[in-house]
C-alpha cells in the first residue's frame, strides 16, 4: 500500500474514499467495497483519506480514538487497498473553506470520490450537497453510500465507542467486522505477574486510544501461532497500583517480548478487577480465569 501526504499530490489515478475511518467499521467497509468496485471500473488505484492525528482535541473536544493512526494503516492494508491519503488535521486544516480543501483535494489525480450519507468537510461543514456540486463543476463522479444498520440501528463510531467503553466487545466487534485490538511497544513491568507463575507483556499504549475496563479474553499472534490471552486494563489495585495499565498474559507461550511491538484483540469480558486479600488469593483468581480463557 503506497502512503501519499495530502499536500504533496501524485498523478496516478485514484478514486478515494472520503472521511476519518476512526474504526473501519461495517459502514465504512462497505465505502472501502465501493472504492475498490469503482477503482476496477475506471482502471484507477482505490484510496482512502484518514488524518494522522485525533482531530477531535485540535477542536477541543476531549474524546478518544477507537484505532490509532498506525492500527488504522495496519486496517487498511489488511483490506488490500491501494493508497492511503493521509493528512495531519491541525489548525490550519480546521480554517479551510469547502471549495479550498476542494481545490487542494483534486491536485491528485482522481477520476471519483467516495463518501457516505452523512459525510461533512470543510470549517463551513459542508455536506454531500456542497461535495456535489463541486463535483460537477470538476467533472468528477461521486458516489455517496447509505446509511449502514444493524438492527435497524446506525452503525456508527460514536456507538461503538459507547460499546467499548461498556465492555460490550462482543457486540463491539460484530459492528466493527473485525475484533477490537490493542497494540503497543512491551515495556517493563512490576514483574507481580511473573512471580505469581502468570507473567505479563505490559503495553505503552497511546494516550489516545479508547481503552475498556477491566478483565478479558484475547488473543496474540506470535510467530504465525494464535495464542489465548488474559488481558487486564486498568489498575491493579491489589498491588496499591492505580494508573492505567495493559497487561497481556499470554497462556502458553514462553519468550521475550521486551520493546517488541504486540498486538492483541480483546473477545470477551470477564470481570471487573477488584481488590484481592492477598497474592494467592489473586493467583486462584488468575487461575480460574485462564481455564476460562482456553475453554472459551
Amino acid at each position: 500500500m503506497d502512503r501519499i501526504d495530502f499536500y504533496f499530490p501524485k498523478q496516478d489515478k485514484i478514486v478515494l474514499g472520503l472521511g476519518f475511518f476512526d474504526s473501519l467499521h461495517l459502514g465504512h467497509r462497505e465505502i472501502v467495497l465501493n472504492v475498490k468496485k469503482v477503482a476496477n471500473l475506471c482502471n484507477a488505484k482505490s484510496a482512502l483519506f484518514t488524518f494522522t492525528n485525533n482531530f477531535l482535541n485540535v477542536l477541543g473536544v476531549s474524546n478518544k480514538l477507537i484505532y490509532t493512526f498506525e492500527e488504522r494503516t495496519q486496517l487498511l492494508e489488511q483490506t488490500n487497498i491501494d493508497v492511503e491519503l493521509y493528512c495531519e488535521f491541525d489548525r490550519a486544516f480546521a480554517s479551510l473553506d469547502a471549495q479550498t480543501f476542494f481545490d487542494k483535494l483534486i491536485k491528485h489525480n482522481i477520476v471519483a470520490l467516495v463518501c457516505g450519507f452523512d459525510y461533512t468537510f470543510s470549517c463551513q461543514k459542508a455536506n454531500v450537497q456542497v461535495l456535489q456540486q463541486l463535483c460537477d463543476k470538476a467533472n468528477i463522479k461521486l458516489f455517496v453510500i447509505e446509511q449502514y444498520s444493524v438492527d435497524n440501528i446506525k452503525v456508527s463510531t460514536t456507538r461503538i465507542k459507547q460499546l467499548i467503553s461498556s465492555c460490550n466487545i462482543e457486540e463491539a466487534n460484530k459492528l466493527l467486522g473485525s475484533d477490537f485490538f490493542i497494540s503497543g511497544q512491551v515495556v517493563a513491568g512490576r514483574g507481580q505477574g511473573k512471580k505469581l507463575g502468570f507473567p505479563t507483556a505490559n503495553l505503552s499504549v497511546d494516550n489516545d486510544k479508547i481503552l475498556p475496563q477491566g478483565v478479558f479474553i484475547g488473543e496474540s499472534v506470535l510467530n504465525d501461532k494464535t495464542y489465548r490471552c488474559i488481558v487486564n486494563i486498568g489498575a491493579a489495585p491489589t498491588f496499591n497500583v492505580y494508573t492505567n495499565l495493559v497487561e497481556v498474559h499470554i497462556i502458553g507461550f514462553n519468550g521475550d517480548l521486551y520493546q517488541k511491538t504486540l498486538a492483541v484483540t480483546l473477545l470477551k469480558f470477564i470481570r471487573e478487577t477488584k481488590i484481592y486479600k492477598n497474592p494467592n488469593e489473586l493467583k486462584a483468581q488468575l487461575m480460574a480465569d485462564s481455564e476460562y480463557a482456553t475453554k472459551y
